[in-house]
């Protein structure tokens, strides 16, 4: 029961989270998939999921080492994509370089400069 002697709803994550959930998680985040896809592949809620990584319990600790690994495992996918296709002419870099700096937080050359001129 909750403070105000309500129903607190049972946690789904013991149900979900087996050997089997963390190799289709890891092999997602391999693949450059992204946290919200982890989350649907898991049948969870977006806001679920971040407090399943925001916990403290010891229960999710294995959970919460994949996502950690699984975000860099992730954005090292979407490096080697930009590195593999150096020389097509058909990749489109503008996109992949706005997938990398709305993901993960890179900023341009050109980004850097328009910043130094709103200061």
């Amino acid at each position: 029961m909750d403070s105000k002697g309500g129903r607190v709803a049972k946690s789904k994550f013991p149900e979900i989270w087996d050997l089997k959930m963390k190799r289709r998680i890891e092999c997602l985040f391999h693949q450059g998939g992204t946290l919200v896809e982890a989350a649907i592949e898991m049948g969870v809620s977006r806001s679920t999921f971040h407090a399943w990584t925001k916990s403290t319990d010891k229960q999710k600790e294995s959970f919460r080492e994949t996502v950690k690994i699984g975000k860099e495992a992730a954005e090292a996918w979407w490096i080697r994509q930009g590195r593999e296709n150096l020389e097509n002419r058909s990749f489109v870099y503008g996109l992949w370089l706005i997938n990398m700096v709305n993901r993960f937080g890179w900023t341009s050359s050109h980004s850097k400069k328009e910043e130094k001129k709103e200061v």
